[in-house]
């Protein structure tokens, strides 16, 4: 295969995420330092380096050029100023309950025919319930900007999901003008209506507070469950489980593959893919959950294939996409970087695991909880120092806790995903409530040790780097081939 576009779009992704970082067209003077990596690795090519560096050039004014101006954000004229104003709209989102807080997206219709245009906001109110996606409102509250506040940089964090502008407080009124659904929002009202049923089937089929534990690690649901649950799985480095992930995806289609492993390869990804769009679906398809399934799609192509030029090829491809519809994910969307750096383990780690470790294990343990333990492991290695870049805690139980958990959740997902049949879901619901309870109660013994949590200092990006340098050390070490860069290329 001919290298040259690969390095483009490899450093098409650097040059995005670099320029997100500085914002300013200062950054496209690194393609000068793009020119002196290339040559590093490609002395007498020109081609590579050419590739390379319109690559970083063509990331970097894309990133830049999506930078929405003061003057053409969503409400310049009003976000900011103190006066109230009343719009009308339909929910474009599913509603999340959290607490006595509800929280939704909201499509506004202008009435002035110079104005027609379709705006986005996302609105919060308190004492408000049982909202439905494509339901029309009447709203009316002050439309601000999202700030920066604490060191968390908000309005990154709302631009990557495209909301320049928010309604918090809002007051909430039942509408009387008719706004007609596209066949698109039709197919998603029909959707969410399912998650809906999805949801009260297991509220009503699993007790409390199992029954919220289950809707989090099947919907990502975690609104329901109570502060000192999700205070024990954050000290215990198990919260990643309360929200979808390319991780969480990954485990369970290790089950998949698992539970068809007689099957040739081919259908088994078949069958697996097939799942994940399903699954897609009936979680409402917010842009979080497409994330975390194209990264558990790859995860599981990693785990079947198994040739990591051809893996980090499709990692690629994928990011590329993504990038694609939204330039500010690879540097705001710390869900997206996670399920990248447990895909990277599976890749690079979990070989090594699954030669060295896997047939000691396989002897003791049935081989489905050994290849969980081994991906869950690889994955683990690979997320531990972002962790600590991004929350500067680390929980020293974390790995332990995460090899015990992760394998009875995964169990877990499936029997409480059949409590919702009809029929088959009273015979599922004790095999759910047992495994929930466990992870529940695994969680609170590990969360309960002492010094399970310890807090550190900020760290640079720099010792972000190192700690992953060591990694890629110990992996040059185990393969004597110190460069990473020719075996995505080979």
């Amino acid at each position: 295969m001919n290298q040259s576009p690969q390095i483009g779009i490899l450093l098409f992704l650097i040059g995005v995420f670099c320029a997100d970082i500085i914002r300013t067209p200062s950054v496209l003077l690194g393609s000068i330092f793009t020119i002196g990596i290339l040559l590093l690795f490609f002395q007498n090519k020109i081609r590579p380096i050419i590739w390379g560096t319109f690559g970083f050039l063509i990331g970097s004014i894309f990133l830049l050029w999506n930078i929405p101006t003061p003057e053409n954000l969503p409400f310049t004229e009003i976000a900011n100023q103190e006066q109230e104003i009343s719009i009308e709209g339909i929910i474009i989102s599913f509603p999340q309950q959290k607490e006595k807080k509800i929280i939704f997206d909201f499509e506004i219709h202008k009435k002035e025919k110079t104005e027609n245009k379709i705006q986005k906001i996302q609105v919060s109110s308190y004492g408000i319930k049982n909202l439905h996606y494509g339901q029309t409102l009447k709203i009316s509250g002050k439309i601000v900007r999202p700030k920066p506040f604490e060191g968390f940089a908000y309005d990154r964090f709302m631009a990557k999901e495209n909301i320049f502008a928010i309604m918090p407080n809002a007051k909430i009124f039942p509408s009387e003008k008719a706004i007609s659904l596209s066949y698109w929002q039709e197919f998603w009202k029909t959707l969410f209506f399912v998650r809906e049923k999805i949801e009260w089937n297991i509220r009503n089929t699993i007790p409390f507070p199992e029954s919220e534990y289950a809707l989090g690690i099947i919907l990502g649901a975690d609104s329901g469950i109570p502060k000192n649950i999700i205070e024990e799985f954050r000290i215990s480095g198990l919260l990643h489980l309360l929200a979808l992930s390319g991780f969480n995806i990954t485990i369970i289609l290790t089950i998949v593959f698992w539970a068809l492993q007689r099957l040739p390869r081919f259908w088994k990804l078949t069958i697996a893919l097939g799942l994940i769009f399903i699954f897609v679906g009936i979680t409402g398809a917010s842009s979080s959950v497409v994330r975390a399934a194209v990264m558990g799609g790859v995860g599981a192509i990693a785990l079947q294939i198994g040739r990591k030029q051809n893996i980090l090829w499709i990692l690629t491809l994928s990011l590329f996409a993504i990038t694609i519809q939204n330039p500010f994910l690879l540097f705001s969307d710390p869900s997206l970087q996670l399920s990248v750096l447990a895909v990277l383990g599976l890749i690079f780690i979990y070989p090594i695991i699954q030669k060295h470790w896997n047939p000691f294990l396989k002897k003791l343990f049935p081989s489905i909880i050994v290849e969980t333990f081994g991906a869950t492991l690889a994955a683990q290695v690979f997320t531990i120092p972002f962790m600590i870049y991004s929350f500067h805690q680390i929980s020293l139980i974390s790995p332990f806790a995460n090899i015990l958990v992760v394998p009875i959740t995964s169990f877990a997902m499936l029997f409480s995903g059949l409590c919702t049949v009809p029929y088959i879901g009273i015979f599922a619901m004790p095999f759910a409530y047992i495994l929930l309870h466990f992870s529940l109660w695994i969680a609170h013994l590990f969360a309960n040790i002492p010094n399970a949590q310890i807090s550190l200092s900020a760290i640079s990006p720099w010792h972000l780097v190192w700690m992953y340098g060591i990694i890629f050390l110990y992996y040059w070490w185990y393969y004597k081939e110190i460069n990473i860069l020719k075996t995505f290329l080979k």
